[in-house]
């Protein structure tokens, strides 16, 4: 019963913060219009400066308002 109350998002956490303050870059995104910029940022971060880079994508738990336009097949 204890693992069904387990959760990574209660309270919610910024891992992108967590990863600039130990010196990685990072961004969070809230929004799906933004993840293919993120997914960019990202990888010029890592082909540029040789390092690593946490992009914290934060998702709906609710399949309310689903749209899949943003998915590219």
């Amino acid at each position: 019963e204890i693992l069904q109350n387990l959760s990574l998002d209660k309270p919610s956490f910024d891992y992108a913060r967590l990863s600039r303050s130990l010196g990685i870059s990072g961004i969070q995104v809230l929004e799906a219009s933004r993840l293919k910029q993120g997914i960019k940022e990202g990888l010029e971060t890592v082909t540029r400066e040789q390092q690593a880079f946490v992009l914290d994508v934060v998702m709906s738990t609710s399949l309310k308002n689903w749209d899949e336009s943003w998915y590219v097949r």
